[in-house]
């Protein structure tokens, strides 16, 4: 048997790996989620020197503490992950290594524009984002739905200039009742609701608008819109009218209510309530960070502080002007 006295492993410098006939380490490309999902090294038992998948090695280790609890309580040693060269506890070592997985499917999804690519890459950096920053429980971001919105969201700008195509964060409050049904099926106008700016679903790019509507027990669905082409609605002219025409969205006098008509125009991102302040401020951050992903995903023009149109965007216009409206 070893004795229990070894030295603690160095750690190693990365090792370089091939992929696809190129060398990876840690400072050069993110090798393949093929690569990495099929690497799964032996790791040598301290006490036995049995060489075991990184699944069964705790339960092993765990067998001889009952059978050898003396020679069990020599210190486990650390794993150099083959990827980044970081060191792990066995315990916590596949559970790393899937996140290399998932790292490297990100990284190939984002070289497609497909909607099903990018609505994978925008759910992951909602959730993982909510994840570090301790607000998972508040993320309601789903696939399904992202899908449906990235849809939109690419066919749009080939009829909208940037400017109008750009994602913008609304919030909409509602009863706790509506919960689930608006995670799983998304936001939806109600049968015989007609309201004031128009037969659509209201939001609001103020998170303190509209609480009453969440009648003291629900709560706000902070989301992306889609706005598009706003009109100008007045309550005289567009209580309970449908979508006007050459439109995407109804727009209140006041600014403070914004109407939309389709629920692919929607994305909730995450659930908030109304005292809730700490998860209000990291949510706001990591949905602005998903719209500023959007837009460079979209390759859609920035806007200067002062208002005018970077450079880049302005050539860019000058070859789409004259684009019909749908």
């Amino acid at each position: 048997m070893p004795s229990s006295s070894r030295e603690p492993p160095k750690k190693r410098p990365p090792q370089q790996l091939l992929d696809g006939g190129r060398s990876c380490s840690r400072t050069a490309a993110i090798p393949s989620w093929k690569f990495c999902k099929g690497f799964q090294p032996l790791i040598p038992c301290e006490l036995c020197d049995e060489r075991l998948e990184p699944g069964s090695y705790s339960a092993h280790v765990t067998k001889h503490g009952q059978l050898y609890p003396r020679e069990a309580e020599a210190p486990l040693s650390l794993l150099p992950c083959e990827v980044c060269a970081d060191l792990f506890l066995p315990s916590e070592y596949e559970g790393h290594l899937q996140k290399h997985v998932a790292a490297s499917q990100i990284h190939e999804l984002r070289t497609q524009q497909t909607p099903v690519a990018r609505a994978a890459c925008w759910i992951q950096q909602v959730r993982s984002g909510a994840e570090e920053k301790g607000v998972q429980q508040a993320c309601v971001a789903n696939f399904d739905l992202a899908v449906s919105f990235a849809d939109r969201a690419i066919r749009q700008t080939s009829f909208l200039s940037p400017e109008l195509a750009m994602p913008k964060v609304v919030h909409h409050w509602t009863p706790t009742k509506n919960f689930e049904s608006i995670v799983n099926s998304n936001l939806a106008s109600r049968t015989g609701d007609e309201g004031c700016y128009g037969s659509g679903i209201y939001t609001s790019p103020d998170f303190h608008f509209g609480t009453s509507y969440a009648r003291n027990n629900g709560g706000c669905f902070m989301c992306l819109g889609l706005p598009g082409r706003q009109w100008p609605a007045r309550k005289s002219k567009d209580y309970g009218v449908p979508r006007r025409r050459n439109y995407d969205t109804h727009i209140s006098p006041n600014k403070k209510e914004w109407v939309f008509f389709a629920s692919d125009q929607l994305l909730p991102c995450f659930w908030v309530e109304l005292q809730d302040t700490k998860t209000q401020s990291v949510a706001l951050e990591l949905v602005e960070a998903l719209a500023a992903s959007i837009r460079k995903d979209l390759r859609l023009e920035l806007i200067q502080s002062d208002g005018t149109k970077a450079p880049e965007a302005s050539a860019r216009n000058k070859k789409t002007r004259g684009t019909k409206h749908r």
